[in-house]
């Protein structure tokens, strides 16, 4: 209570001002200045520009990783039939004959093919870049795609899924990969 009375005493000491206070700038009235238009403008269609340019580039590369559907690959193991039989059916007809088949002919491209198209094909090439392992679940990523138990990258399927390794079968052959 003594300070409230000390704060008393001190103001009625102290003489009050009598006139108004100084003003010592002039005040000025503020004048508003609309925002420059010109972004509004141009970083709309530059946005859009980018935007674009991107998911053309995203889709493109996407395109080109592309794997082979099943129809191109039936399509592709048809026409190598096709070709093996044609081949067969010239020999016979020449045979038969006694003159060669005419150039130009499709039975005489397919005579011309090399006889390395009944060469066994090898194992394909697997990378494996990846092992997820989950007892429930585990995964891999062979040559960039993820994969379970079961599922196949390049004809090949993976049959089985070990912490530290990867069983794959291709036309009968197996094989271990692993991390390196």
């Amino acid at each position: 209570m003594s300070l409230i009375n000390d704060a008393l005493r001190k103001a009625s000491q102290n003489p009050a001002p009598s006139g108004p206070a100084e003003i010592k700038e002039p005040l000025h009235i503020a004048a508003h200045q609309p925002p420059p238009r010109w972004p509004m403008f141009v970083v709309p269609p530059l946005v859009a520009l980018v935007f674009a340019a991107g998911t053309f580039l995203v889709m493109r590369g996407w395109q080109s990783g592309r794997p082979v559907s099943a129809k191109e690959t039936q399509n592709t193991s048809a026409d190598t039939a096709a070709v093996r039989l044609a081949g067969d059916g010239v020999k016979a007809q020449e045979s038969a004959n006694g003159l060669p088949a005419k150039a130009g002919t499709p039975s005489a491209v397919a005579a011309a093919t090399p006889a390395s198209t009944n060469a066994p094909e090898e194992f394909p090439t697997l990378k494996l870049q990846g092992l997820i392992w989950d007892p429930k679940r585990p995964s891999v990523v062979i040559n960039g795609k993820s994969l379970f138990v079961g599922e196949k990258v390049d004809r090949v399927k993976v049959t089985a899924i070990d912490e530290e390794s990867v069983t794959v079968v291709w036309n009968g052959q197996q094989r271990v990969l692993t991390l390196r």
